[in-house]
């Protein structure tokens, strides 16, 4: 589908285009909530207690699997975001314009003045650099220039007069229609231009082309001394000089990387919470003998650090001695509960 080059108005300035139409588990899983047959694990970080539940019991073995998996979810998350910048970054960001090889068979130029602003001396000198352009780049320009009041009543901008007049008036995607419209007033013109181009004609009029194209007509459509027609062929033979040099987007590129930036993070996030935080903590927790049980939690009267009750002979936190505690001390493993 067709789509914008840009356009502008007397009084609001130039806009761009825009490209486009319109057996065991392979991980731990944790959970807060207790499950039949679950394992009750807790660990200690920033002073508190935290306990989870897990289906698989945790061992040296489970959380060598786990980095196994974290590092092949990492390397796809890598291979794939690597891909993803390449190609929507690095295809839109540089360009290196090509002629288009489609073959389309409606290659009439047209110059449709319904403004009668065109003398018949322009209209030669518009035809030749029209034809011009047609031969370097396979590309039929087609310009209309229409009252204001014609496309006001059924729009409410050029824009999409623009779209639906080229799909009235073409069968392909070869096309350029370049609309200019005015009121014609004599004391201060409201005049307003808008381009459509096919997609198929995407390989030479880039964006960086179109742009050039849009800054030089809308600079000589402000100039009072230059004509319409003359600033139509003073811009395609603007355009015409860099036709074929390649270029970089600077805002597609670094929009596009923050773009992929933003969303490899979020996917990031997924992974390491799904393998990369389970195996941290995986290695600072050790299981509770009573896994449906709630068990007690005192504070060290030392470091103000929570601990649980009944199971340790000193402060995980700071180390310091503590009172003996009521009931059986059990320990699973020494240098885990201190």
């Amino acid at each position: 589908m067709p789509h914008s080059s840009g356009g502008g108005s007397h009084g609001g300035g130039s806009h761009g285009g825009s490209h486009g139409g319109h057996g065991g588990s392979s991980s731990t899983s944790h959970t807060r909530t207790y499950f039949p047959g679950a394992h009750h694990y807790a660990y200690y970080k920033n002073g508190k207690v935290h306990h989870f539940y897990n289906k698989e019991p945790i061992t040296e073995a489970s959380i060598k699997k786990n980095k196994v998996s974290f590092r092949i979810a990492t390397i796809i998350w890598a291979v794939f975001y690597l891909f993803m910048f390449s190609a929507l970054v690095l295809g839109t960001a540089f360009s290196h314009p090509t002629v288009p090889n489609v073959r389309y068979s409606d290659k009439d130029i047209y110059i449709e003045d319904n403004l009668g602003i065109f003398t018949d001396d322009e209209l030669d000198d518009l035809y030749d650099a029209l034809e011009e352009f047609q031969d370097i780049t396979n590309v039929t320009p087609y310009i209309l220039t229409i009252r204001n009041k014609d496309w006001k009543k059924h729009y409410s901008d050029l824009e999409s007069y623009a779209y639906d007049e080229y799909l009235e008036l073409f069968d392909d995607e070869m096309h350029w229609l370049i609309v200019f419209s005015s009121d014609q007033d004599d004391e201060w013109e409201d005049w307003y231009w808008e381009g459509m181009q096919g997609d198929d004609t995407d390989p030479i009029l880039t964006d960086h082309n179109v742009d050039v194209f849009r800054k030089a007509f809308h600079k000589y459509l402000l100039d009072d001394d230059i004509s319409v027609s003359d600033a139509l062929i003073k811009s395609f033979d603007k355009m015409e000089e860099g036709l074929f040099e390649s270029n970089v987007s600077w805002g597609a590129l670094i929009g596009g990387t923050l773009g992929i930036a933003f969303h490899a993070g979020i996917f990031y996030l997924g992974i390491w919470s799904v393998f990369g935080m389970n195996i941290k903590t995986d290695k600072l927790a050790f299981e509770l003998p009573e896994a449906e049980k709630k068990y007690q939690e005192d504070t060290c009267e030392y470091c103000g650090g929570m601990f649980i009750h009944g199971i340790h002979i000193s402060c995980p936190h700071c180390g310091a001695a503590l009172p003996p505690a009521d009931g059986p001390i059990f320990v699973q493993d020494p240098a885990k509960l201190s």
